[in-house]
């Protein structure tokens, strides 16, 4: 299984609402232990957003940036 597929779980380190982004430190993820996080890729109704300290599960991406860098995706608060 690709580690892209895989599941993890993570909490909220901050979130800038009116500009759309920040960070998730995820859990059991030594390879990625901050990824960005976007409003695009937030799965909830209504306004997309997160607070800090907001537990969530997700999964992780490559991001078009590039540098080896990852983002968030299909994000969900649980």
């Amino acid at each position: 299984m690709d580690k892209e597929c895989k599941w993890f779980t993570g909490v909220v380190a901050w979130f800038n609402r009116s500009r759309g982004y920040g960070t998730i430190d995820v859990d059991d993820n030594s390879d990625n232990p901050s990824v960005f996080v976007h409003w695009t890729n937030i799965e909830m109704e209504g306004y997309k957003s997160l607070n800090a300290g907001d537990k969530v599960k997700l999964r992780i991406i490559p991001d078009r940036s590039g540098a080896d860098r990852m983002k968030a995706a299909q994000v969900k608060i649980i």
